[in-house]
């Protein structure tokens, strides 16, 4: 029997499950398999999302499937869903944590918004939020300084390009939304392996807000993610930033700070820490070994304004 028609059956008996239940209900299953048939039967309408619950360790939104689509979604829902199983799709990454929190707090409801995604690279990022908002009437960019060949086709969203973001050429007060994911730690620091020229002003980061303080518009937010740290308990180079409560009361002088979450990588995965715990679980985790993928055992994520 196929994985599809494991689901299925499954969903028949019990109305409803999430992605966890159904792999512990389905035996000897993969869970990339597991995910990549949840996704075909979701594309299919053949099953629905009908609600949500929230992981107790890691804070995120599991969403919980069924055969019948009486509950609508509500629009935050559905944009929700969309960004986080398209990008995180199930799988464990140094992303996961990050695309999470943007799926929790990105939400421009509105039409003929302009959104930017900094460091886009070869993301499907830009191309996801051009999808979701195809209907919405936005305008989606999407820049990054790494010299890679630009591929522009009616798959591909036309307006990415390859620019500076310590020196962007855009004009004041145009974007609503600005996206700056797993970026910002990088700029001004000299990566080879991002064919990047030589730079010679390290506090690029500083340069770079500023141009997106000078591009967005009043009222305007941004969705933003670093590593953190503790600088009394861990200490280390590295060919990115970790910011400090200093550095980042630095990074964000010229903003308004709406929201900030701080998560902790332990044992493999991501866990929503309070500011005031951070210095024991750093404590506590730092001899930990983690992925090369995992900049810091700290992530924070921000929701600044203008």
């Amino acid at each position: 029997m196929s994985i599809e028609r494991k689901i299925l059956s499954v969903l028949s008996a019990g109305k409803s499950a999430d992605e966890y239940s159904l792999y512990k209900k389905i035996k000897n299953t993969k869970m990339g398999d597991l995910t990549r048939a949840i996704l075909y039967l979701k594309r299919k309408k053949i099953i629905h999302v009908t609600g949500h619950r929230r992981n107790s360790r890691t804070g995120m939104r599991i969403p919980i499937y069924s055969l019948s689509s009486k509950k609508a979604l509500l629009e935050s829902e559905k944009m929700e869903l969309m960004i986080f199983e398209e990008l995180h799709g199930g799988f464990s990454s140094g992303r996961s944590v990050e695309y999470s929190f943007l799926a929790s707090n990105f939400f421009p409801t509105n039409t003929g918004m302009r959104i930017l995604d900094v460091g886009s690279g070869r993301s499907e990022l830009t191309r996801l939020i051009s999808k979701l908002g195809g209907k919405r009437g936005w305008e989606v960019y999407g820049i990054d300084i790494s010299k890679f060949e630009l591929v522009n086709d009616e798959k591909t969203l036309p307006s990415v390009m390859r620019m500076d973001a310590r020196l962007m050429g855009f004009r004041d007060n145009v974007f609503d939304w600005i996206i700056c994911i797993s970026t910002l730690e990088h700029i001004g620091i000299d990566l080879s392996h991002y064919l990047v020229d030589k730079v010679t002003y390290r506090r690029g980061d500083l340069q770079a807000l500023s141009e997106i303080f000078r591009i967005l518009k009043k009222s305007g937010r941004v969705v933003l993610t670093i590593p953190f740290t503790d600088y009394r308990v861990e200490r280390s180079e590295s060919i990115s930033r970790k910011y400090t409560s200093e550095l980042l009361s630095e990074l964000a002088k010229d903003f308004q700070i709406k929201k900030e979450e701080f998560f902790v990588y332990v044992n493999g995965i991501w866990r929503p820490c309070n500011r005031s715990d951070l210095e024991h679980e750093l404590r506590a985790n730092r001899y930990n070994t983690v992925p090369n993928y995992v900049e810091s055992l700290v992530c924070l994520g921000l929701i600044l304004e203008k």
